[in-house]
């Protein structure tokens, strides 16, 4: 069987292709999710190193698997990479907490988006119909209501923040 090689795939005097699978992955992993989705079109031995588990692994936050346990409904995804792009989508983000919170990837980084409703906010006189009024918002992406406030002060709960990890901003 011959194996297919392009300019692409030689580096110096040396053959990428010949590299084991889990090499190839693991270089691609350095890069971006944009960049593995290149190296896939590159050639078949690429693309399976790219689309490797091992690959998108390291694009998904390292708590992802915590992440997902908080999900309202079981998340199913048939690869990593199948993950990776179902939370990158803005139309469907994961709720999570009960519904009171959401969560997805920014595409191109994997940096963390989070989401927080309205009811999960510790707000001044929420309680008070003078000061707030709740209204359902049946169209909202959170499962939750929505409010409208006079002038007060609120704060939020406490994200998940990890060190050495990306945000979105």
């Amino acid at each position: 069987m011959e194996m297919e090689s392009t300019d692409a795939t030689i580096v110096g005097d040396i053959n990428l292709l010949l590299l084991p699978e889990e090499c190839l992955s693991h270089v691609i992993s350095f890069t971006t999710p944009r960049d593995a989705i290149l190296c896939s079109a590159v050639s078949r031995p690429l693309q399976s190193a790219a689309d490797s588990d091992a690959t998108w692994e390291r694009f998904l936050p390292s708590d992802y698997s915590s992440i997902l346990s908080r999900a309202v409904d079981p998340v199913h995804y048939a690869s990593k990479k199948d993950l990776y792009f179902r939370l990158c989508d803005p139309d469907h983000p994961l709720l999570i907490d009960g519904g009171t919170m959401s969560f997805g990837l920014e595409k191109s980084s994997g940096a963390k988006c989070f989401m927080i409703s309205a009811r999960a906010l510790s707000i001044i006189w929420s309680g008070e119909a003078r000061y707030w009024k709740w209204i359902a918002l049946p169209e909202s992406r959170l499962c939750c209501l929505s409010c409208f406030q006079t002038d007060t002060r609120c704060e939020g709960p406490r994200l998940p923040i990890s060190n050495n990890q990306n945000y979105s901003r």
